[in-house]
């Protein structure tokens, strides 16, 4: 049966807290320090009460102290030197283990960026945004194998890649299109690629 182990949850001087002198993890410091100055000092650090180890929140803690913290919301657990080891890594471990959906990211990243406060506090900048951007709309290694019938990367004229961005109530719209224009169109003696030929198919119909 799983079970929380936390004991309670106080504000603690950060005299209290102790670094973990095992934490393998690199934070980067000036990205969290960033969010802290924007959004403020939220969650709780982790730590274990027998040791006043930072087990989750190292170097949240670290930017506390540099900021001039005098407490910050702690999280008390209590547990012996092995299991402290096992929950400092497994923070880590879990942490990079998830990944992102990179579209809607991009969509949650381009609303922000609209705004007067742009990306501030979100660890990621303009540079960022468009590097995301770029890869979404760029073919992956066997897209243009796939969609334009094995055409070379040296010589893939006169086929040309064409990427949108829909939204997934539009998406749903778009893909009932293309397969219905599928048996209504004909087939471009240079374009193999069947997507391609059904939205040409309904551009052409659209422009009669």
């Amino acid at each position: 049966m799983p079970k929380t182990i936390n004991t309670a949850i106080e504000d603690v001087p950060l005299a209290r807290l102790k670094f973990h002198p095992r934490n393998a993890n690199q934070g980067d410091f000036g990205a969290i320090q960033q969010s802290v100055e924007a959004n403020g000092f939220y969650g709780t650090i982790v730590a274990n009460k027998r040791t006043g180890h930072i087990l989750a929140g190292n170097h949240r803690y670290a930017v506390a102290q540099q900021m001039g913290f005098e407490k910050v919301p702690v999280s008390w657990v209590d547990v012996d030197d092995e299991q402290e080891l096992r929950i400092l890594i497994a923070d880590n471990r879990t942490t990079r283990l998830g990944i992102d959906n990179e579209t809607q990211l991009a969509e949650l990243l381009s609303e922000l960026a609209a705004t007067p406060t742009g990306l501030l506090g979100t660890g990621f900048d303009g540079d960022d945004l468009d590097d995301l951007i770029s890869s979404l709309l760029r073919p992956d290694d066997n897209e243009w194998e796939t969609g334009f019938d094995k055409v070379p990367d040296t010589d893939r004229q006169p086929i040309q890649q064409m990427t949108f961005i829909v939204h997934d109530e539009q998406c749903e719209i778009v893909n009932n299109a293309i397969n219905k224009a599928k048996h209504e169109m004909q087939e471009h003696p240079e374009n193999a690629n069947s997507n391609g030929n059904a939205l040409a198919h309904i551009a052409k119909v659209y422009v009669q």
